[in-house]
Formats: C-alpha cells, sequence, structure tokens
C-alpha cells in the first residue's frame, strides 16, 4: 500500500481488518439477512412487528410438529413441554436435536434415575408421617384395620397416643358420625364425575359429541349410588346443575347429543326439551336458509333409520365409530 492511502486511511488504520457485518449509514434504513454464521438477533433487539413474525414463525414449526405426529393438543399445556421449549432457546440455534437413538438409550435411562429419586424422596417421608396419600377410596378400605390400631395395645403404649395431634387423629379415625360418612358420600358423588372429567380431558374421542349424555348419565349414576333417596343427593345435584347451566352447557351440547347415534338410537335417550331446542338454535346460526331445510327434512330419516341411517352398515357400526364417520 502507497504512503499516500496509508496518510489518507488514517495512522491507527488497518487494512487487514476485516468489514464484514459492519453495518454503515444506509444500513439503517434496510432490512439486511444474517449470514449462518453471525448468529442471531435476539428479540429484545427486534421491533415488536418483526419479534412477532419470529415468533409466529416459530409457532408453525412447533404446531406443524403436532399435527404431523399426531401429538395430542394438550401437550402444550405439560410444565415439560414448557421446560424443553425454554432449554432449546437458552441453547440457542446450534442445537442438534436428540436422535431416536438418544431417546431410548441414555435420555431414557436418566429420566429414569430422575423420576426414581423422585418416588424414592417421597417414600423416604412416609417413615417420619407414618402415611402415605390415599384417596378416598382405598382410605375407606382402611378402615377398619385403622380403627382396629388406635384401640391396640400397641397404640396406646405408643408416645402418640399422648400426644394432641395423635389424640385427634384418633378422634377423627373413630368418628362413625362425621368422618367416614362424608368419606363414603365423596367416593358416591366424585366417581361419576371423574369419568366426565377424563373424557372432556381425553382426546381419543370427540368430547363435544358425548358431554351432555356424559353429564346426564353422571347424575343419574349418582342417584342410583344413593338408591333414589333425593335428599341425599340433591345438594350435589344442585351444584352440578349451577356450573353446567352458567358455566359449561351450550346449545351446541344439546345439538351434538342429539345428533350422536349411540344417544339418539338408544331405548334410554333424553327427550328432554332442550336439546332439541338447542338442535335448532344452532342449524339457524350456522346453517343458510336452505341447507337448514335441507337438514330439517332429514332428521325424521336419521330418527327412525331410514334411508341411508337404515344399511346394515350403519346400524352395525355406530356404537364402535365416533359421530360423523357412521
Amino acid at each position: 500500500m502507497s504512503n499516500n492511502t496509508h496518510n489518507v486511511m488514517g495512522a491507527n488504520s488497518s487494512p487487514s481488518v476485516s468489514t464484514k457485518g459492519v453495518r454503515g449509514l444506509i444500513d439503517h434504513y434496510m432490512e439486511i439477512p444474517l449470514d449462518d454464521d453471525q448468529g442471531t438477533i435476539t428479540v429484545e433487539k427486534m421491533t415488536p412487528a418483526k419479534a412477532k413474525e419470529h415468533r409466529n414463525r416459530v409457532c408453525l414449526d412447533i404446531g406443524r410438529c403436532f399435527y404431523e405426529n399426531g401429538m395430542p393438543f394438550n401437550i402444550a399445556s405439560s410444565p415439560a413441554f414448557v421446560n424443553m421449549v425454554r432449554s432449546i432457546g437458552n441453547y440457542g440455534r446450534d442445537l442438534k436435536p436428540p436422535s431416536a437413538h438418544e431417546l431410548g438409550t441414555w435420555i431414557l435411562k436418566e429420566e429414569v434415575k430422575t423420576t426414581t429419586t423422585f418416588v424414592d424422596d417421597i417414600k423416604a417421608t412416609w417413615k417420619q408421617t407414618g402415611v402415605s396419600l390415599l384417596s378416598d377410596e382405598s382410605m375407606y378400605e382402611l378402615k377398619q384395620p385403622l380403627q382396629q390400631m388406635f384401640v391396640s395395645t400397641e397404640w396406646s403404649n405408643c408416645a402418640w397416643a399422648k400426644k394432641s395431634d395423635g389424640i385427634a387423629v384418633k378422634k377423627i379415625v373413630m368418628d362413625e358420625v362425621y368422618f367416614w360418612p362424608s368419606v363414603v358420600y365423596s367416593m358416591k358423588t366424585t366417581r361419576p364425575l371423574v369419568h366426565v372429567l377424563r373424557l372432556v380431558d381425553g382426546e381419543k374421542e370427540l368430547a363435544m359429541a358425548y358431554i351432555y349424555g356424559a353429564m346426564d348419565e353422571c347424575k343419574e349414576k349418582i342417584a342410583k349410588n344413593f338408591d333414589g333417596d333425593v335428599g341425599s343427593y340433591k345438594e350435589i345435584w344442585d351444584i352440578i346443575d349451577e356450573k353446567w347451566e352458567n358455566q359449561m352447557h351450550r346449545g351446541l351440547h344439546a345439538a351434538a347429543y342429539f345428533l350422536n347415534s349411540r344417544y339418539r338410537w338408544s331405548p334410554d335417550v333424553s327427550r328432554h326439551p332442550e336439546i332439541k331446542m338447542g338442535l335448532y338454535r344452532c342449524m339457524e346460526r350456522l346453517l343458510d336458509q336452505e341447507t337448514n331445510e335441507k337438514v330439517d327434512s332429514q332428521l325424521d330419516e336419521f330418527k327412525y333409520k331410514r334411508g341411508l341411517f337404515g344399511y346394515n352398515a350403519a346400524l352395525t357400526s355406530y356404537l364402535k365409530r365416533p359421530p360423523g364417520i357412521n
């Protein structure tokens, strides 16, 4: 390089320094994509619009993974899913995803170790507390042994028998007036409700087609558990009705019930007026006049198993297939 050129650049400049990636004045007015070896722009440095666009692209990739692999959507609510996404973000773009082989070998073994340690830590507390977590049903099965324990000589000679906590626990276990009847009441009312919750939370079948019928069956099972004694189950029925009417029930549930052949063709089908009313409300809202009339004319064929609904394929498979595939 000539001395003149050197003087123009300045004594402290160095021609060997690369200017790749250096932003000039015009670059402030242009979007310049980064090369693969330059890393990524952090979200904090993006404009809100650009950050939103970037997030949408990431979410589309995540969604595509769910759709192509038939993954249940409620996985997105799993703490493990959230932790996974956060860990990937913390690592950065150079993360090499685990292979199928790794997932089935060392990663699985490490997770088994973690889970085993977690369970062992919980079991270790049983020695201190003397109990494990019990469901109402398993607790009721242990009622007699528990009561026998508290009247045994071993308990009388135990230090806990003289402590306030021990006395309080014994009082609860021996209580035949309030405690054990409450356990029985809980068992009779929660079993049917848990069945409904599992139906709503599951993704093997479309819950919409079954939720109205499931709630109806739930109430009937509760009534049966109390041998039809209205005074025994009225309180829980009132609670269910309040939650159902104010928070859950929609015309779409009733319409789905009406159009579900498992219920419609059952001898125990409910004929409550709100079911057909819910159906017609949905038809009015979702269908144009011509389609509405066409569907209405086909309802009798569906109800009485005529036309396509009368074919052997429909009559023999409706209990095996989800509604809409009959």
